[in-house]
């Protein structure tokens, strides 16, 4: 066995108890990186993982109810809505030459 293939392995066992809690309690993997936070169910981290992606051990991931995630898009969604309001009325204003 390759030594990343063991490496791999040692990991994906040191995560069984994070898989099995979030089965458990409806929880979803968190991981707040470099490019922003991402999340993914269990299902979703096992077939990653199965494919030698994100084979992080359990000190990089969070488990977090995916009600969170809900909460954070529909912040992102009333951001972005504000931000198009204000486009479209400053459209407006420059049009009555404000």
């Amino acid at each position: 066995m390759e030594r990343n293939e063991q490496l791999f392995d040692e990991i994906k066992q040191s995560m069984k108890p994070l898989f099995e809690k979030a089965r458990a309690e409806g929880l979803w993997f968190y991981h707040d990186g470099f490019s922003g936070p991402f999340w993914m169910t269990p299902n979703q981290l096992q077939r990653h993982q199965d494919n030698n992606k994100f084979v992080w051990g359990p000190v990089n991931w969070e488990l977090r109810h995916p009600s969170e995630r809900e909460e954070y898009l529909l912040l992102k969604v009333r951001d972005a809505q504000a931000a198009l309001d204000a486009w479209r009325q400053s459209i407006l204003d420059e049009g009555r030459g404000e």
